[in-house]
């Protein structure tokens, strides 16, 4: 997610790594005020990038795995519209086991149990999380299971998964391959984005929003590869399921750079075709807000910056603050309490209120508290969105009396919850007691 879990996808992502994910709900490329049954999907607007008379029309000839590695490279050059030079990358294939092994590997090392513990604690307090759940392990089986090719760009390594090592490539083999040959190709002309270093900043929104780019560029040279180069193919049946006990909130987050970004990269595209991808890479998206509404990046609208969050007394102690990012927002819409049955009437509608964001952490001991401060963009809809969204994810919590400014107040189980809002100002405060996250929400 991004926020502070961003640390956790780009750590896992970090190789640029390539899967069959199921697309989510809408996306509104360029419009701010249609109904939600009028908003494009993702795939809608993927597919106007797409050219339906190339269908087929190009088929990779037939032979060993040599020869249509060479012409997928050849044509990945074309389609992008970009040189290797003298950058050779020559593609390496495993089995979908050893990918697995490849990636856990690297989140374990890159994913500490500390940052997991943080992650776990804000997250368990948005009800978007179980509290008890290991997310390094989760994680694992998540992003690792899911993975069937990666590009590292610090070793200019690409592995693709494949069941036979010595047969000529099949439709997913070459598919997955164009897919990390763009990254390739790329990054011998611009470098990628290294996201990490926005994390490290605190600015987890912005690694995701680079991502984005990164796997929406990709996603979109891989489509248009497969539709002119693959007769017939359906890739759908290529899909990896969600492993049982996956939180919403976490497979949303690891679909967003391919599904949104391929739908912000298309929109790139149509402005000015791949010098306006190649354009972002060098200025590139700093929020997910721009990401989800492109015209935003466009008119390159920054985030706002929320006034700060309160600072708690001991034995309270302060622990990471990070962004918090429009599709932070989105996907607790879609899935309050982790159930999407409960979803609000139009999360992404909701989401688009958001203009700035941050999280805070306070441990004691066992015990989390978290803050969180919001700007509404304008329209003044974003704090009954949050107050809807809190409802929904904790219904059995109890109404307690407001104070002058409060919007909500629960007292819950396990922890309270107040939500203060005035103006711009959505700020919200979850706490063992009332009185904590009042002081959270001031």
């Amino acid at each position: 997610m991004i926020g502070l879990v961003a640390r956790m996808l780009v750590v896992a992502l970090a190789v640029s790594a390539c899967g069959r994910l199921p697309s989510p709900g809408a996306v509104n490329p360029r419009a701010e005020a249609l109904e939600p049954a009028e908003r494009p999907s993702p795939s809608e607007v993927l597919a106007t990038c797409l050219d339906p008379a190339s269908a087929g029309q190009d088929p990779l000839p037939a032979g060993d795995a040599a020869a249509q590695i060479a012409e997928i490279t050849a044509r990945v050059e074309e389609l992008r519209e970009l040189r290797f030079g003298g950058r050779a990358v020559t593609p390496e294939f495993v089995s979908r086991l050893e990918i697995s092994r490849r990636v856990a590997a690297t989140l374990e090392r890159g994913y500490s149990p500390e940052e997991a513990d943080a992650d776990r604690r804000i997250y368990s307090t948005f009800g978007a999380v179980p509290p008890d759940i290991d997310l390094r392990v989760t994680a694992a089986r998540l992003v690792a299971g899911g993975t069937v090719g990666f590009y590292d760009p610090e070793s200019d390594q690409l592995v693709v998964a494949t069941r036979d090592r010595e047969a000529p490539l099949g439709p997913r083999e070459q598919s997955i391959l164009a897919h990390e040959l763009t990254h390739a190709v790329v990054d011998a002309a611009f470098g990628l984005p290294l996201p990490r270093e926005l994390i490290a900043n605190g600015t987890g929104d912005a690694s995701l929003a680079a991502l984005a780019l990164v796997e929406g560029d990709a996603v979109l040279v891989e489509r248009r590869f497969t539709q002119s180069g693959i007769p017939g193919a359906d890739l759908a049946s290529a899909e990896i399921g969600v492993p049982a006990g996956v939180p919403y909130v976490l497979n949303a987050a690891v679909r967003f750079p391919y599904v949104y970004g391929a739908a912000f990269a298309c929109v790139l595209f149509r402005e000015g075709g791949f010098p306006a991808v190649d354009a972002a890479y060098g200025d590139p998206p700093t929020t997910t807000a721009q990401v989800l509404f492109p015209e935003r990046y466009l008119a390159r609208e920054p985030a706002a910056d929320p006034r700060d969050l309160a600072m708690l007394p001991a034995p309270w102690q302060r622990g990471p603050t990070d962004t918090f990012g429009a599709a932070d927002l989105l996907w607790l819409f879609e899935a309050p309490g982790d159930e999407e049955a409960a979803a609000l009437d139009d999360p992404l509608g909701s989401a688009f209120d958001w203009a700035g964001g941050e999280v805070q952490l306070w441990t004691d001991g066992p015990r989390s508290a978290v803050g969180v401060a919001l700007v509404d963009r304008g329209a003044g809809e974003l704090c009954d969105a949050v107050s809807d969204w809190y409802e929904a994810a904790f219904p059995d919590d109890e109404r307690v009396d407001t104070g002058i400014g409060e919007v909500l107040a629960r007292d819950g189980a396990t922890q309270d919850a107040v939500l203060r809002c005035g103006g711009a100002e959505v700020r919200l405060g979850i706490a063992p007691d009332l009185a904590t996250a009042r002081a959270l929400a001031a």
